[in-house]
């Protein structure tokens, strides 16, 4: 047998409509208020003017009907501005309604989305890339979710061998798509719909080719850890301060001591070689980056002032040199 739901005098949860006096008790209390109200109107007014009479020479009788008139008019006032309160209240209990209706089918949307893009089809994970970028264009206060969940692709674990059991079809052509759609969205900084000052967390993450040209990174990003298996281009794109740090993994290190520009050149030329042909460069980078900043900082401060010109250009050089790596980060 069924059970069937019991009703109960328990306030129902979540949203609901609040439950509203009864008319035959707000009509006469409305009625004894407004009466009060003008007695009070009134008597104030009439007070007034016939204060007002008593000083004219001679004195004035005070005219009823120019009293009437006057509570009247305060009175009509006084309702207009409650009016204007009611009406302006209202609008902001229909604009709360809307907005949460809307939240409620942008994180209708956001499920959806985020369901496709754990679906086997890859068209059905292609169309879930796109929805989670539009989503975020549309639903600025969520919008660092969706990038989160399009950044957290990348990092999950990729099957590159077509004939392992865990091989997925169209799964190159997905991971790439992230990478296209948020290219583009660091691409335009006049643009509303602009990710750049969002947070990008690729840690991790396995890359197998893309392409970051031309984008700005002006929030936190992180690559630390990132496995590049192909070419990655991060031509022309800018990054600040906090975002190299970041990117890095890494605190700023402590200023380090000057040494001999040819034992920089050789660091530097070491590390262009492992940007260049190295599938796992920003890990390797990792470690030895910081350190190598610091060390030609300190010694480009040193031979600034130096008696040795040839030195002190030979660091700029160097400078020079590990300034144009950091610019292809």
């Amino acid at each position: 047998m069924a059970n069937t739901p019991r009703r109960t005098n328990e306030p129902s949860r979540g949203r609901y409509t609040p439950k509203l006096w009864s008319v035959w008790l707000v009509a006469p209390l409305a009625v004894l208020v407004v009466g009060a109200a003008s007695y009070v109107v009134y008597q104030g007014v009439d007070s007034l003017l016939t204060h007002a009479a008593d000083r004219t020479k001679p004195p004035k009788p005070v005219d009823v009907n120019d009293v009437i008139k006057i509570t009247i008019t305060i009175l009509a006032l006084g309702g207009a501005v409650l009016a204007g309160i009611y009406a302006y209240r209202k609008q902001q209990l229909a604009e709360g309604d809307t907005h949460r209706v809307g939240a409620s089918q942008l994180a209708e949307c956001y499920t959806t989305a985020a369901d496709q893009l754990g679906h086997d089809n890859p068209a059905v994970r292609l169309a879930g890339v796109y929805a989670l970028a539009r989503l975020a264009d549309d639903w600025e206060e969520q919008r660092q979710v969706c990038i989160d969940v399009l950044c957290a692709y990348p990092r999950m674990p990729h099957e590159t061998d077509p004939t392992s059991d865990k091989y997925k079809e169209g799964e190159r052509e997905v991971r790439h798509t992230i990478i296209r759609v948020i290219r583009d969205h660091l691409r335009e900084p006049q643009a509303p719909t602009f990710w750049s000052v969002c947070h990008l967390d690729f840690s991790g993450a396995v890359f197998d080719g893309g392409e970051f040209s031309d984008s700005h990174f002006h929030g936190t990003t992180s690559f630390a850890g990132a496995t590049f298996s192909g070419t990655v281009a991060f031509i022309d794109a800018t990054f600040s301060a906090d975002v190299v740090r970041a990117l890095l993994g890494q605190r700023p290190a402590p200023p380090g001591q000057p040494l001999t520009a040819c034992s920089l050149r050789e660091r530097v030329e070491d590390l262009w070689r492992i940007w260049q042909t190295s599938p796992t460069r920003f890990t390797e980078a990792e470690a030895v980056l910081p350190r190598l900043i610091d060390d030609v900082e300190a010694t480009v401060r040193a031979r600034r002032y130096g008696t040795d010109p040839a030195e002190r250009h030979e660091s700029l050089r160097v400078a020079t040199d590990l300034y144009g790596l950091l610019r292809s980060y």
